[in-house]
């Protein structure tokens, strides 16, 4: 009578997997599921996210968010990467009994389990359930076996969704890379074409202009027209930026000792009246990129940065370790004390051709985010009305 309510549970919760809108989000029902179909108490599931790399907790409890995640590194996991079997818990194996009690200590009961799951994927550890079951090893042998196979129909469903999700996101990338490509090799062909005879427009102008009256009305206008075609010329040049392919040289930077070179180069003419820069004192912090790439991200940062804050701003600039990040990463933060970016306008700013700017092309931050991306870095915005932070995430040295 038992193997067949045992049947029907896995059945209903068969049935329960296949309804979900994803297996992942089923997970977080998972736990209570097998709790009211196969009577096991204080179930808690640890699986990994493929966003963090971390493995976050899931659990019937009320009171799941006091647990925290666990790293990959963290003992509990360790202990079962290579351990495929379901491991019943009993008076020899106290060390994983106090791996597991030191683990859930902070919700009294839960560490009271008897029975860990490795839930793996391939040669990948995915996760560990963690339950318990009532009875001795021998009379629960047929739950046993059931949250097993609950836990072998959830796991590959997990994985082939994310996978096809993957899959999905790759194409798309190789189709917008494949159009991005497209549009390089023309814009490269139509700026080439419009450089030769803008310059030359540019040259006759100014021989004009160097024949009328300083005070001339009609060399006032010749100005505003050289204006606006050297205006185009900077729109062609940050247009074959864009286009232009270069070859990456990574190499070790010592983060500290490029920003301050960085800014001991920039023309003092170009900060607005009164602008202060801060550095913040820093550690020693090696990354892997490319200098020059990352200089001209920077040093658009930084421009953006001194229009942001204006005359009498505050700039400061740091250095240090992303120590929320699952790979070790670094980062430069530029900070402003600004008016902040516009809720209107915030997702629209690394857009290409968006610009606020009466003489902007819009490219800058777009190029900028492509870059740091080429990188293996990120660039990531947070702005509030009194400023805005940009962080520049880079890998660090091995």
């Amino acid at each position: 009578m038992r193997e067949t309510a045992t049947i029907e549970s896995l059945n209903t919760i068969a049935d329960a997997i296949t309804n979900a809108g994803s297996a992942r989000q089923f997970l977080s029902r998972f736990p209570a599921e097998l709790e009211k179909l196969l009577g096991v108490k204080n179930t808690v599931i640890y699986y990994r996210d493929e966003a963090t790399h971390r493995y976050l907790p899931q659990t019937a409890s009320a009171e799941a968010g006091s647990l925290i995640p666990l790293e990959s590194e963290s003992e509990l996991i360790a202990s079962f990467s290579q351990r495929h079997d379901a491991l019943f818990l009993e008076e020899r194996d106290s060390i994983y009994s106090q791996l597991i009690t030191s683990t859930l200590h902070s919700l009294p009961g839960l560490g009271n389990v008897n029975l860990v799951i490795p839930l793996h994927c391939g040669r990948s550890l995915r996760g560990l359930l963690l339950t318990r079951i009532p009875g001795d090893r021998k009379k629960a042998a047929a739950i046993v076996a059931a949250v097993r196979v609950a836990c072998q129909m959830l796991v590959p469903v997990i994985e082939v969704q994310h996978l096809n999700l993957v899959n999905d996101q790759n194409y798309y990338r190789l189709f917008r890379f494949d159009h991005l490509v497209q549009i390089g090799q023309m814009v490269a062909e139509i700026t080439h074409e419009l450089r030769t005879p803008l310059n030359t427009a540019l040259l006759e102008f100014a021989e004009i202009v160097d024949q009328l009256d300083e005070d001339s009305e009609l060399r006032q206008s010749y100005r505003k027209i050289q204006g606006e075609i050297v205006r185009v010329n900077g729109l062609i040049d940050s247009l074959l930026n864009f286009s232009r392919f270069r070859e990456i040289t990574l190499e070790p930077v010592d983060l500290d000792a490029f920003v301050k070179t960085a800014v001991n180069n920039i023309p003092r003419k170009r900060f607005p009246a009164h602008c202060q820069i801060r550095l913040e004192p820093a550690e020693k912090l090696i990354v892997t990129t490319d200098a020059n790439r990352l200089l001209q991200v920077f040093l658009n940062v930084v421009s953006n940065a001194f229009e942001a804050a204006g005359e009498n701003g505050v700039i400061t600039i740091a250095v240090g370790r992303d120590n929320n990040a699952a790979a070790s990463r670094c980062f430069i933060v530029i900070q402003d004390n600004g008016p902040g970016i516009a809720d209107e306008i915030r997702s629209q700013i690394a857009q290409p051709f968006f610009t606020t700017k009466p003489q902007g092309t819009g490219l800058g931050l777009f190029n900028s985010v492509n870059i740091i991306k080429s990188l293996n870095g990120d660039l990531e915005i947070h702005s509030t009305p009194q400023g805005t932070r940009v962080r520049l995430l880079l890998p660090e040295e091995n």
